[in-house]
C-alpha cells in the first residue's frame, strides 16, 4: 500500500484544481469502497459489479465467520428474527454459490488430467 501522504497529496492537488475541499475530494475518492462495504454488511444481491474495478464478494472464511456471529446478535437483541432469518438465508447462499464454482473448478481440472 501506498504511503497515506501519497493520496494526501493527490486529495489536495484535486481540491485546488477542481476548487472544492479536500474533504469532498477524499469522500468523492472513497465513497465507492464505502458503499461496496455496507453493500456487503447488508448482505444485498452479491456479486456487487462496479463498472472498471470488478466485481466485489466477500471472502468464505468471512461469510463462515458472519455465520457464527449472527446467533449471538441476534441473542443480544440486536437483530429482528426476520433480520436474522434474511441474513442467514443470504449468507447460506452464498456459501452455495461459492462451493458449486469450486465443485465446477475441481470438476474441470479433473477431466483435464
Amino acid at each position: 500500500m501506498r504511503d497515506p501522504n501519497y493520496y494526501k497529496a493527490f486529495y489536495k492537488e484535486m481540491a485546488e484544481k477542481h476548487n472544492v475541499t479536500v474533504d469532498q475530494v477524499e469522500e468523492a475518492c472513497l465513497s465507492v469502497f464505502i458503499f461496496i462495504k455496507k453493500m456487503m454488511k447488508s448482505f444485498s444481491p452479491l456479486p456487487i459489479r462496479l463498472k472498471y474495478f470488478g466485481s466485489f464478494i466477500p471472502y468464505g472464511a468471512s461469510l463462515k465467520n458472519m455465520l457464527k456471529t449472527l446467533p449471538v446478535l441476534y441473542e443480544r437483541g440486536d437483530l429482528t428474527e426476520k433480520e436474522y432469518n434474511t441474513k442467514i438465508t443470504a449468507i447460506q447462499k452464498q456459501l452455495d454459490l461459492k462451493q458449486i464454482k469450486h465443485d465446477k473448478k475441481v470438476s474441470k481440472h479433473n477431466k483435464a488430467d
